[in-house]
């Protein structure tokens, strides 16, 4: 089926399946959604508030680390000196850092000193009784006591001396009341309706949701250090996301009906001149490519999207793939090292003249050519210098032969030259021009190599074949190569 039908049919099955699960989705998923927002709402709100409720029963945390291991309050445990209280635990103090209780035991537990800050009179009093056998009981702790009717917010913890080299003896209790000044004060900075149960008979550290038709409420627990009891925290929060999100559904619903239709036609007549007909022309384009079999051609689509994006991957895999040809051409013709034809390139082109010079009678002549002392360079010198001296035998030649002449690499240090009508005085000539070349070259240059080559010329003859006219001119090589 064509991709332009298949749009067609899609297009009818996306209006009618649309059209018939579109209640069933907003009132459903969408509703449930609303709802899942809803709870993560009043669950962040619980979060946020329980936060700033747990840092209010530990405000006094690093207060109390700062007194507790300090060598003056450590000094005080021992030799109760009056000038340490009176410098530094006045009714300023408590003023400045909102605390109610300041109270320091040594090891037996006794209250050395014991001071409760009166809010009303503005004085220093002593701290009861209960309250000082009670708070002994927590060492090194931080939240939330109740005892005597009252809830107290407590940081303890051992003294040490400001390095903390000395074992920790005694304790260091700060606390303040957690009534109902205090809970005023949260509301205000939370600005939310909050509701506190300072009773509550049970504890639970997970956040309580709990959702009703106006409003819903996330509730926590605090608990208290000395019993099983905890405070309790209600937050009411309005469901202001349901109400909406029933509002926002209904008028979504007759809305939506309405311009599905229409939506639906706009988005088949974009689909079908933006997207299809272009793939139409993609497809065209690329069989024309197949068939022509022409690397070179290119396709053309404009635009800025997945289509031209297509198009330019198809052009770039034809680049890549036409480059790979280039390559795999030099690869297959051309000596890496030396640039000249490889083995088979060059038997390729021998053949060929050997042809040409048999149909027509005219004159072919190679040189089978050795460079001299290769071996002895690689070992004495290195691979690299070694190949040096191949590349400059190779520039010599090339600049002493004609366009229309091939040298071909055989192998290591062999090269084939192909002298079409040349017959073998001219070829002998030639390489005695060479020949006064090198020596030239070796009397002048600093090289560390002498270039030396020997030679095996030979015309060919009619009834030779490829194997026997080369392996004659290898004969006249060694020949050469002997004698020298």
């Amino acid at each position: 089926m064509k991709l332009g039908n298949k749009l067609i049919i899609s297009m009818l099955l996306y209006f009618v399946i649309g059209i018939t699960s579109l209640n069933y989705v907003t009132d459903i998923v969408v509703m449930k959604s609303y709802s899942k927002l809803e709870k993560d709402n009043l669950y962040l709100e619980g979060e946020r508030v329980r936060n700033i409720f747990t840092d209010a029963t530990k405000r006094l945390d690093d207060l109390t680390k700062d007194w507790a291991y300090w060598d003056d309050t450590y000094e005080f445990l021992y030799n109760e000196n009056k000038e340490f209280v009176d410098r530094n635990l006045v009714v300023s103090t408590f003023e400045e850092i909102n605390m109610d209780y300041a109270i320091i035991y040594n090891n037996n537990g006794q209250a050395i000193l014991d001071y409760r800050y009166d809010e009303n009179d503005k004085k220093i009093k002593k701290v009861k009784k209960s309250v000082i056998n009670e708070l002994w009981k927590y060492k090194n702790k931080d939240g939330l006591i109740n005892i005597d009717g009252k809830v107290l917010s407590i940081s303890s913890r051992q003294i040490t001396d400001t390095n903390k080299i000395e074992k920790p003896e005694g304790l260091l209790v700060f606390a303040y009341d957690f009534d109902k000044e205090i809970i005023k004060n949260l509301k205000d900075k939370l600005k939310a309706d909050i509701e506190v149960d300072f009773n509550e008979s049970s504890f639970n550290s997970d956040i309580d949701i709990k959702t009703y038709n106006a409003n819903s409420t996330a509730s926590f627990k605090i608990p208290y250090l000395n019993d099983n009891k905890a405070m309790e925290v209600k937050i009411n929060i309005p469901n202001k996301i349901t109400n909406l999100g029933k509002k926002t559904i209904t008028e979504f619903i007759w809305l939506n009906t309405a311009m599905f239709l229409i939506f639906t036609f706009i988005l088949f007549l974009i689909l079908r001149f933006v997207i299809i007909n272009r793939l139409y022309k993609l497809r065209k384009g690329t069989h024309e490519i197949t068939k022509s079999k022409d690397l070179s051609k290119r396709l053309n689509i404009k635009g800025n999207d997945e289509v031209s994006d297509l198009k330019d991957d198809i052009n770039f895999m034809l680049e890549k793939i036409e480059s790979i040809n280039q390559e795999l051409t030099e690869y297959a013709t051309f000596d890496m090292l030396t640039g000249v034809l490889n083995r088979r390139a060059g038997l390729k082109i021998l053949k060929k003249h050997m042809f040409i010079s048999k149909e027509k009678g005219t004159p072919l002549t190679i040189a089978y050519i050795d460079v001299n002392n290769l071996k002895v360079v690689n070992d004495k010198g290195s691979h690299q210098l070694g190949d040096r001296l191949l590349t400059d035998v190779v520039d010599i030649i090339n600049s002493n032969i004609r366009n229309t002449d091939k040298v071909c690499r055989l192998g290591g240090d062999e090269f084939l030259i192909i002298f079409p009508n040349s017959d073998y005085i001219t070829v002998n000539k030639i390489f005695n021009r060479i020949q006064s070349v090198l020596q030239k070259i070796n009397k002048s240059s600093n090289k560390p190599y002498s270039i030396a080559i020997s030679k095996g010329i030979v015309e060919y003859d009619k009834e030779m074949d490829i194997d026997h006219f080369i392996e004659l001119a290898d004969k006249y090589m060694y020949e050469e190569k002997k004698n020298k």
